[in-house]
């Protein structure tokens, strides 16, 4: 059996990138920036060579199928898609 997952982020832009809203230049949003990237590098390096685990219904080539046209999710409570 082959093991599900992914590897851990090494740089905050790989989860997200918010350095272009107009908000992100702030002193209290790169400080906040520099210390999610800080966390995100250090977890990268504490979890090396480990898989993240991950649900079956959340691999990237299922998400769409939990998706209406706009994105919006079409899965109920309990994750049963339309």
């Amino acid at each position: 059996m082959s093991a599900i997952g992914t590897q851990p982020a090494h740089s905050l832009a790989e989860i997200f990138d918010v350095e272009a809203h107009p908000h992100a230049s702030t002193h209290v949003a790169q400080e906040l920036l520099a210390r999610l990237g800080k966390d995100v590098a250090a977890y990268a390096i504490d979890y090396s060579g480990k898989r993240t685990p991950q649900l079956l219904s959340l691999q990237p080539e299922a998400r769409g199928s939990c998706a209406d046209s706009r994105g919006q999710p079409a899965c109920d409570a309990l994750g049963t898609c339309e």
